[in-house]
């Protein structure tokens, strides 16, 4: 059985820098990882790598979604997929209304609000590891 969780993340990058979402996204993946009890030194050792291949596809506008994928080693089928989703937004075609909306949201509140849902689910195997890709168009 695979456990999918999926969230939308609103970016207006005219109020939060490109590396202010950098980083909460990968702060973000840390946390995860810790949460279910998975090693979160991989993610770590990939850090540079993964904030600046995030930092690319943001700064370009092609950056749609941020994935942890946990498998167990020697299977390609994931056990867990989670979803970052990037709606990146340029508030010039915008009406005040989405603009107003769009700065509302608040990113960490939409990260406390993920992690409290995965806190419920069932940890996954000790054997299990992770990969994180990052999908762009």
């Amino acid at each position: 059985m695979t456990t999918e969780t999926h969230n939308d993340v609103g970016v207006n990058t005219w109020s939060h820098t490109y590396n202010y979402v950098v980083n909460n996204t990968v702060t973000f993946l840390v946390r995860f990882t810790n949460m279910r009890g998975l090693d979160s030194q991989k993610l770590v050792q990939m850090k540079d790598s993964l904030e600046d291949a995030i930092y690319t596809w943001l700064a370009s506008r092609h950056l749609e979604r941020v994935v942890i994928e946990v498998y167990e080693p020697g299977s390609d089928k994931a056990t867990e997929r989670f979803d970052l989703a990037y709606d990146l937004k340029n508030p010039e075609g915008m009406s005040q209304d989405e603009i107003r909306r769009a700065q509302e949201k608040d990113f960490e509140a939409y990260h406390d609000q993920i992690l409290q849902q995965v806190k419920d689910i069932e940890a996954p195997p000790d054997e299990c590891t992770y990969r994180v890709l990052v999908g762009f168009r």
